[in-house]
């Protein structure tokens, strides 16, 4: 019976990620609640009309309600599908918004405190959703001038006084404030893309040096024997030498197409279940070892990215299968229950121990794994094969983040 080994996400770059979300989920809960008190403290300072007042006062509190329950979930880690992120995003500059109108626009106290949605936009989610909702923002308060008079129920024109120029360096900051975070490399979806970049250059730097490396110096002092020995007298080239040169030269020409074949491979319509299906069969004609590949259910719409990993996952677990298990056949298995996708790796090749340590391989399907929030989990035992199983969980109505 096989002995399930159970294998933790990588830890290093996982916890980078982390640790920079909640460094920014910090000084964004701390920009918001210094903003929107010093709106508050400045609004019932110098505020005038009691009525006036009491409508601000109704926005102000579903604004502080809004505060305090997405400071709180941020504090307690709790992360949305990017859908759902985008439309809390809106919403909160919606709210706003109608804050700042009801307060006199670009005279409003709470006018800091606006810019709060585009930083959150700007930190979380991507360069068009934060520049969108910018523009939105800004061009929403200059028609609201425009249209307003001078009249005390409504916003004053925006030539009045120094509204103009307030507005010009208003449009400004929420500018900043969506470039910013990705000038400065802040943004944690960027952040993330550029960790991963990094953290496999030096994962393909280690692999090359343990695994390329070490197959050629040993082909290179296999070809030094037979040389040394042609020296003394004609040399009978034994057929186990020829195998184990073959086996080094066959074994370092699939690791070197595996390398290649992982840059910039962004596809958004093809099926992942269709990028197995050609990988195993390049892999089966490579390694003259029968592969199949089935899917159950109907694919999922998963990002690019993801489905990148899970490939790339795929691909790691067949590479370890023709370096070490020498199976008679393999079978890849993906598979769509409704609430999570998963993915299975199977060969019955030789296996190994429970107790064996991890190799860069495996430890590079952990990274992969947690980077997209699933579960990886390795079965083996010596001579009864090796199971590779992915579980990725999908969030209700929404695809895969």
């Amino acid at each position: 019976m096989n002995t399930a080994v159970a294998h933790s996400p990588g830890q290093g770059q996982v916890e980078l990620i982390l640790r920079h979300r909640q460094q920014a989920l910090t000084a964004l809960a701390a920009f918001r609640f210094f903003s929107f008190a010093l709106g508050v403290g400045i609004l019932y300072t110098l505020g005038d009309a009691q009525e006036e007042r009491g409508i601000a006062l109704a926005l102000a509190a579903t604004v502080a309600l809004f505060n305090v329950v997405r400071v709180f979930l941020h504090a307690v880690r709790v992360r949305w599908p990017q859908g759902v992120e985008m439309g809390l995003v809106v919403v909160e500059g919606a709210a706003v918004l109608s804050l700042v109108l009801a307060t006199g626009g670009l005279d409003s106290a709470f006018l800091v405190h606006s810019v709060t949605p585009v930083l959150c936009a700007s930190l979380l989610l991507d360069k068009r959703t934060a520049f969108g909702l910018a523009s939105g923002l800004g061009v929403l308060m200059f028609a609201a001038h425009v249209a307003g008079g001078p009249s005390r129920r409504t916003l004053p024109g925006l030539l009045t006084g120094n509204l103009l120029a307030v507005g010009i360096l208003y449009l400004t900051a929420l500018g900043i404030a969506a470039a910013l975070p990705f000038l400065s490399n802040l943004n944690v979806r960027r952040r993330q893309q550029m960790l991963a970049l990094e953290e496999e250059r030096q994962r393909l730097q280690r692999e090359v040096h343990d695994d390329i490396a070490q197959t050629l110096a040993f082909l290179s002092l296999k070809v030094q024997g037979m040389q040394q020995a042609e020296q003394t007298g004609p040399v009978l080239v034994q057929a186990d030498d020829i195998l184990a040169i073959a086996r080094g030269l066959q074994r370092s020409y699939l690791t070197v197409r595996d390398y290649l074949s992982r840059s910039g491979q962004e596809w958004a319509d093809e099926s992942l279940g269709s990028r197995l299906r050609s990988t195993a069969h390049r892999w089966g004609q490579d390694t003259r070892i029968p592969v199949q590949v089935r899917v159950f259910g109907e694919e999922p719409k998963l990002p690019p990215g993801v489905k990148l990993h899970l490939l790339q996952i795929a691909r790691e677990a067949l590479a370890n299968a023709a370096r070490h298990a020498q199976p008679r056949s393999v079978s890849i298995e993906l598979g769509n229950s409704g609430d999570q996708v998963s993915l299975r790796v199977v060969d019955n090749g030789r296996g190994f121990p429970p107790t064996q340590p991890k190799g860069l391989g495996l430890r590079g399907m952990e990274e992969r794994a947690a980077l997209i929030g699933a579960s990886l989990e390795v079965q083996s035992a010596p001579g009864q094969g090796t199971v590779v199983s992915v579980r990725l969980p999908l969030a209700p109505k929404a695809e895969a983040s």
